[in-house]
């Protein structure tokens, strides 16, 4: 072998040699660089014409495990997932507090249930009643920040999706220009780019904790990226997901899905791909963040809603059927949506009651929906018709004097007419009065002490054969979602296109051309419309996007009147408050009960007395009433009592944290375990890197050597020649 042969030998050492150390170099400065994987040189024989000539470099090369890295990339995107849950889960216990805090739902109930079972020890006690009110407003003030809560946690899991979708967009533009930085350099290098693979790496990494990825491989280096559902997020051309946020989140949000977009390379216009990610999405934050947003927090709302509603209406009920001492002047009642012309709907008896300044009987006139007949202080009056609503206030206007009941767009009132001061309404004990199962003064809401943003119930009272009321304009325009937000069916009701009836409503909503093939619209037996989903619509809801019907002159629209959309069953407990004339004067609490025995109607008695406590009675058995609560969120319908169920929303929601925690915990572990052995197999061991070290510098000083030696031998050689 010549001197020359032998110099280029060794330079050839000496060149793998330093490429060897500086990678060994590199491998011990990443030590603990997460998810960085060592690299390994692979060296090969040099050979000219068939004579070896030293050393090459073929490869460097990356120690990684591709089904590994997949298995921690999955692991952490679950992790991830119920992270975000956990979090806002977290948050939320915080306002609810525990089952034995005073402060929580229940606590609080318990102390309404408390302050009511005192008053009938005094019933005119104003300090009783002041407490009981105070804590009934403390209850209502509970229900209405958690409502709220719930609403600004969505709108916060809403704001954290829009951040999300920037780190992903950020990393797939990452992903794309490494991938054409790698695939420059493999064309021009035998030696590959670990370096940069590692960056890439690095990118699916934080990719894999927002949405679950899959890869795969198309040449020069370069790496596809997909969803689990297959959707592609990084090939040959870039894309970028785009989100629409609504804004301030409520009850009523209508959310946008995440769509794919195509980004052209040269010009950057935007394409969309008709792909969505929401339904494509199985693990990673954006998928905890859609599911609390359009889901859990959602279905937390409805429970509370349920929860708040029973209370409400129940107490309401009570109210309605007690009077204040002294009476008021008149009784104004909600908006109920019905007109003059519906038909009465009620059956039974309902006394209208008027007192004097000494709580003396004046007038009582009994009204017999069953049996289409009133009497007037005992006597029977002629000529009753009761057919519509209008009807009835004719009638006890006629007997009891002008303007003393009234009914306009949608109102009930009754005001004490001359000769009387107070005014007051007692249900029959053996035939009561009854509209969707609810008295006279309690359908109209007539004595209420509690409302919230929107009414408690929709029990129109209607039947399939009642006219609808909406007239022959307006259009109710209403979408049938899913729940990744994916529209499935839009449709406008045009009543300038309906028949007059209820029945023609029904039919229109469960055409095949509206939503008949997705669920069925019915009229259940108190007048509430009902949506039986088909299979698998049981997770769809209906929202509305515009509606401007109105029912006569009440003001309400459609939806309104029967409660469409899903802020109807959230918003019961929004703003869910005490009416403000008993807050601000306790005496206004209705506690008595009208007496019309022998001694009342002589004249010998008072009808009403000031220590009357019948009534807060019945206050008291509300704590042991069984109610039944219709299906909402999580919880199945059931008939239970008040407290009962607020231990049922209370119990879901902690299972529910719970459930999101102890997966967050199981999948932290597993993605522990698996990065631990994909280190192992893949990551930097600083013994084998140092003896590496060791055996390149030691073949570097072998190479060092031997250029020294065939200087030696050279320099000789010109020697002898001189």
């Amino acid at each position: 072998m010549s001197v020359g042969a032998i110099m280029n030998n060794a330079i050839s050492g000496l060149n793998a040699t330093q490429a060897a150390l500086r990678t060994t170099s590199n491998n011990i400065t990443n030590v603990n660089t997460e998810g960085y994987q060592r690299q390994v040189v692979d060296l090969a024989s040099k050979v000219n014409g068939g004579v070896g000539a030293g050393v090459e470099i073929a490869e460097i090369r990356r120690l990684t495990d591709i089904f590994l890295a997949g298995q921690v990339r999955d692991a952490v995107g679950d992790t991830e997932r119920y992270d975000a849950m956990s979090d806002l889960h977290d948050r939320f216990q915080a306002i609810l507090g525990s089952p034995e805090d005073n402060n929580s739902l229940a606590g609080r109930m318990d102390q309404v249930f408390e302050a009511f079972g005192t008053l009938p020890i005094e019933p005119d006690s104003l300090v009783r009643r002041t407490a009981a009110v105070n804590d009934l407003k403390s209850f209502a003030d509970s229900m209405s920040v958690m409502a709220a809560q719930i609403q600004d946690l969505r709108g916060e899991a809403d704001r954290q999706l829009g951040d999300s979708i920037t780190v992903i967009n950020a990393q797939l533009t990452r992903i794309q220009q490494l991938n054409k930085q790698i695939q420059k350099v493999e064309l021009e290098s035998s030696v590959g780019a670990p370096d940069l693979q590692n960056q890439r790496d690095d990118a699916l990494r934080i990719l894999s904790e927002y949405i679950e990825v899959d890869t795969f491989t198309f040449g020069n280096g370069e790496i596809g990226v997909t969803t689990a559902g297959s959707v592609v997020l990084v090939d040959q051309l870039a894309r970028q997901l785009e989100y629409t946020p609504p804004g301030t989140v409520t009850s009523a949000s209508r959310f946008s899905q995440v769509v794919v977009n195509k980004v052209d390379p040269v010009t950057g216009a935007v394409a969309a791909t008709g792909e969505t990610l929401d339904t494509n999405l199985k693990s990673g934050r954006v998928k905890g963040l859609i599911e609390m947003r359009d889901e859990i927090l959602p279905n937390f709302a409805a429970e509370l809603g349920e929860f708040s509603a029973k209370v409400a209406d129940q107490i309401n009920l009570v109210h309605n059927d007690n009077v204040a001492v002294p009476p008021p002047s008149s009784l104004t009642g909600i908006n109920t949506g019905l007109v003059g012309t519906d038909t009465t709907g009620f059956t039974g008896k309902v006394t209208f009651v008027t007192t004097d300044a000494s709580n003396n009987l004046v007038n009582r006139l009994e009204v017999d929906f069953t049996n289409n007949t009133i009497s007037k202080n005992g006597a029977a009056a002629a000529g009753a018709t009761l057919t519509t609503l209008n009807d009835v206030v004719s009638v006890v206007n006629a007997q009891m004097g002008t303007a003393t009941l009234s009914f306009a767009d949608g109102v009930m009132s009754m005001t004490a007419p001359t000769g009387s001061t107070g005014v007051s309404m007692l249900q029959d004990t053996t035939s009561p009065s009854d509209r969707a199962g609810r008295g006279f003064s309690h359908f109209f809401g007539m004595n209420n002490i509690m409302k919230a943003n929107v009414p408690f119930h929709h029990d129109t009272g209607l039947t399939t054969a009642s006219v609808h009321g909406f007239g022959t304009s307006g259009i109710a325009n209403l979408e049938f979602r899913g729940p990744q937000n994916q529209v499935e069916k839009s449709f406008s009701l045009d009543f300038a296109s309906l028949g007059t009836d209820v029945s023609d409503v029904l039919a229109a909503l469960n055409a095949t051309t509206a939503f008949g093939n997705f669920t069925t619209f019915s009229m259940d037996s108190v007048g509430k419309l009902v949506s039986t989903p088909k299979t698998g619509y049981e997770k769809y809801n209906f929202n509305v996007v515009g509606d401007t019907t109105l029912r006569g002159g009440t003001k309400q629209s459609l939806s309104d009147f029967f409660g469409i959309g899903p802020k109807f069953g959230a918003n019961r407990a929004m703003e869910l408050q005490v009416k403000q004339a008993i807050l601000t004067d306790p005496v206004k609490l209705a506690l008595a009960k009208v007496d019309l025995s022998a001694d009342v109607l002589a004249g010998t008695a008072p009808a009403i007395t000031a220590g009357d406590g019948r009534g807060a009675v019945e206050f008291q058995k509300l704590a042991e009433k069984s109610i039944t609560f219709e299906g909402s969120g999580h919880l199945a319908g059931v008939t239970t009592t008040l407290g009962a169920y607020a231990g049922a929303v209370l119990s879901d929601m902690a299972t529910q944290a719970a459930i999101a925690q102890n997966i967050k915990e199981d999948r932290t572990a597993l993605s522990g375990e698996l990065e631990a052995r994909l280190i192992g197999d893949t990551g930097v061991n600083l013994d084998e890197e140092l003896a590496n070290m060791i055996l390149y510098q030691n073949a570097y000083n072998g190479a060092a050597r031997l250029i020294t030696t065939a200087r030696e031998m050279f320099d000789t050689l010109l020697r002898i020649a001189g």
